[in-house]
């Protein structure tokens, strides 16, 4: 934010990574939204706060949304201990229908974020599905912020699937930006 607070004038867009944001001790969200009254949890809000503090205009900011989540084993709850493992994409976690059952789906509604508890391997699972992405935008265009960005394409991909659903967050993301 130091930098942009003296150079955005020279740039279009700012795109601000809102994301990566599970790297406290205790299992957290890779991409939570708003702070929900817990200023000692990282989220998109406050990050892009950092940049409207420091003068850039709320026009040249793209909340960034990440197209993989963050994998916990030993826990299927939020904010508790367990063993952080990694990265998984989305199309990976969509693809696994060990994983991927409504039974293990939970919104966070405090902080707008999705994972899942899944219960059957004692993991906890951080993404965003097309709820959070339905959030982020709502919260972007409700705050005038000049657009989004996405990491990565290759993280969403479901090559089984056909058409649109091969990149179904891409697909969500358009939907909820244009209205089609």
């Amino acid at each position: 934010p130091s930098v942009m607070a003296s150079t955005h004038t020279l740039l279009d867009q700012i795109n601000v990574m809102c994301y990566d944001m599970d790297y406290l001790p205790q299992t957290w969200h890779n991409a939570a939204l708003i702070e929900g009254g817990d200023p000692t949890k990282p989220v998109a809000q406050s990050r892009i706060a950092a940049f409207i503090n420091v003068g850039v205009p709320k026009s040249k900011l793209g909340l960034g949304i990440p197209f993989y989540g963050r994998r916990w084993t030993g826990t299927t709850q939020l904010s508790s201990n367990g063993n952080k493992i990694g990265e998984i994409r989305y199309g990976s976690l969509v693809s696994d229908a060990s994983l991927w059952q409504d039974v293990y789906k939970k919104w966070d509604a405090t902080h707008l974020a999705e994972y899942l508890s899944v219960t059957a391997s004692n993991q906890f699972i951080s993404f965003n599905g097309d709820r959070a992405i339905h959030e982020a935008v709502a919260y972007g265009k409700a705050q005038g912020f000049g657009g989004f960005m996405t990491f990565s394409l290759s993280k969403e991909y479901i090559p089984s699937a056909s058409g649109d659903a091969r990149s179904p967050l891409s697909t969500t993301l358009s939907f909820e930006v244009n209205g089609h």
